[in-house]
């Protein structure tokens, strides 16, 4: 009877260690289940993905800047007697429409040190009660003969003692095309402190439109 009785109390504590081993068995799955890093995973899926539209961002930006178009043409100014032409289809020029008045802006033809700037709203620019429109002026910088030819009547705004008499005298606007006479002073004798004097000369501009 003894015997039976430990028999028994061993079965018991068998099966009691045995339930408590697949107990514990079945909660080590369970916890092993999720892959480690799982979250670190998605977490860093997104991070290449914000990464990738970055990238896409600042390509189409750079497009967008490289795809800024300052416009092209010629440009012609004769001072006296002496022809400038002026290239304004390379690179570093200007020739385009500014809100209704032509920009321009470019190195001569010839490769010489002499660069060229022009200024013309429209004709009746002295009648815009708002002052949008900047009086038209043309500058010729000729480094090679050593001579600025100015016809801009704001530059004595600017320099005393500028002549008054530089100014575009008369013109004609068309669209992206302009030519008229001009009135040129010579702002480098007047930096040297020499007279300078006043030379007669037209200019035409054709922007591409």
């Amino acid at each position: 009877m003894r015997k039976l009785t430990l028999l028994g109390a061993l079965l018991a504590l068998f099966a009691l260690g045995l339930s408590a081993l697949v107990a514990c068995g079945g909660d080590d799955d369970d916890d092993a289940a999720p892959f480690p890093g799982s979250d670190d995973q998605s977490s860093s899926g997104d991070d290449d993905d914000d990464g990738t539209s970055d990238d896409q961002d600042s390509d189409d930006d750079d497009g967008d800047s490289d795809g800024f178009d300052f416009g092209t043409g010629t440009a012609s100014v004769t001072i006296g007697d002496k022809t400038y032409e002026f290239d304004l289809s390379t690179d570093f020029v200007v020739c385009r429409d500014v809100f209704g008045a032509i920009q321009a802006a470019g190195p001569s033809v010839d490769g010489d040190d002499v660069t060229f700037d022009a200024w013309i709203p429209p004709t009746d620019w002295e009648s815009y009660s708002d002052n949008r429109y900047d009086a038209p002026n043309i500058s010729v910088e000729d480094d090679v003969n050593n001579v600025k030819w100015v016809a801009d009547p704001g530059r004595s705004e600017i320099l005393e003692n500028f002549p008054e008499e530089s100014r575009i005298d008369s013109y004609d606007k068309d669209g992206l095309k302009a030519s008229g006479t001009a009135t040129f002073v010579d702002e480098y004798a007047l930096l040297r402190g020499d007279a300078p004097e006043s030379v007669q000369g037209t200019f035409e501009i054709a922007c591409k439109e």
